[in-house]
């Protein structure tokens, strides 16, 4: 695949990250460095503590770095105050987590706004909350409290809450790990149709199902990238067993 016409949305040069105490230094990524690009569908897989999640984190500035830089939009997030850095991820980027993170004392539709008054204090932010959950098939559920809810629709909430503010990428971390076989199809239904409107979208998954989605995948070994691959872009009427079959064959020269 020719990716000299793609649009860098974020770069890394030369990334690490450490944790560490009095005892041991522990290593996580590793002089990494790594494009993605705008509009695409990125996935990262790799073993249990090959450092996807780490990474995840660090891109999206809500974990420091050891060293190295992070340049997102073509502006090095790693020199950015504290401050201005809650500034950018509320305005320009998007987090779907396992876990789905809404407050319990709010309704589903409180929860997707709130980012929003967070930005645009003085704009109808409901009306776009109600848009949101219908983009996502839920407005029916707006005043239910997330108890009141499946998982599948909580995700679902937490999508529409990620999306409020028009971010230009999603960060997803294991978004369906917690969801049925039928939940977790609505929900990669959803954030394929993100990606068709032109949000670009970072996932990490374990799940080769999931990852079938991307446009490319990224394998994370010890902290660093051993292999990617590109894939054509998703198409649900498409017969799906040569896609896996590339996958599963790489992902088995990947020692996963």
């Amino acid at each position: 695949m020719d990716i000299s016409q793609k649009q860098i949305l974020i770069e890394t040069k030369k990334l690490n990250k450490q944790f560490s105490n009095k005892f041991i230094v522990n290593s996580v990524i590793n002089d990494l460095d790594i494009n993605i690009y705008r509009n695409d569908f990125t996935v990262i897989m790799g073993k249990s503590g090959s450092g996807k999640s780490t990474l995840l984190y660090c891109l999206s500035g809500m974990d420091s770095v050891t060293r190295g830089n992070i340049i997102l939009n073509n502006k090095d997030i790693t020199l950015l105050s504290q401050d201005k850095l809650v500034k950018l991820r509320r305005k320009h980027l998007g987090f779907v987590f396992q876990q789905m993170n809404l407050m319990t004392n709010l309704s589903i539709l409180e929860n997707v706004t709130l980012p929003g008054y967070l930005i645009h204090k003085n704009k109808n932010i409901k009306e776009k909350g109600m848009e949101m959950l219908a983009r996502v098939g839920i407005s029916d559920l707006a005043y239910r409290m997330p108890h009141q809810v499946s998982g599948g629709q909580q995700q679902r909430a937490a999508i529409a809450r990620a999306l409020i503010n028009e971010p230009d990428i999603l960060f997803c971390d294991e978004p369906t790990g917690s969801l049925n076989s039928s939940s977790s199809e609505a929900v990669m239904d959803i954030l394929l149709d993100c990606n068709e409107n032109n949000h670009s979208i970072l996932m990490v998954t374990h799940d080769v199902k999931t990852a079938l989605r991307a446009d490319r995948i990224i394998y994370i070994d010890d902290g660093s990238v051993k292999g990617e691959i590109y894939l054509e872009k998703y198409r649900k009427d498409k017969n799906l067993n040569d896609r896996n079959d590339m996958v599963q064959k790489w992902l088995e020269e990947m020692e996963w």
